[in-house]
C-alpha cells in the first residue's frame, strides 16, 4: 500500500474531523472511502466532476502554489 500526504485547509480538516465521527469510521478510512467512490466512477463523470472542482478553487489553488 502507497502512502499520500496531503495538505488541506483547517476548514476542510474539521468538516473531515466531524464526519468521520459521525459516521463512525477513522478519519482516513473516511478519505480511502472518498477516493476509492472517485476512483469507481466512469471516466466522464469523474471528469467533469474534477473540473468542476478545479474551477471552483482556482483562487484557492493559486494562493498555495
Amino acid at each position: 500500500m502507497a502512502i499520500l500526504t496531503i495538505s488541506i485547509t483547517e476548514d476542510h480538516m474539521q468538516l473531515l474531523r466531524e464526519r468521520a465521527v459521525r459516521y463512525s469510521v477513522r478519519l482516513e478510512d473516511l478519505v480511502r472511502i472518498g477516493i476509492e467512490d472517485i476512483m469507481s466512477r466512469p471516466e466522464k463523470e469523474f471528469s467533469e466532476a474534477l473540473q468542476f472542482v478545479l474551477h471552483k478553487n482556482a483562487e484557492i489553488y493559486q494562493r498555495l502554489a
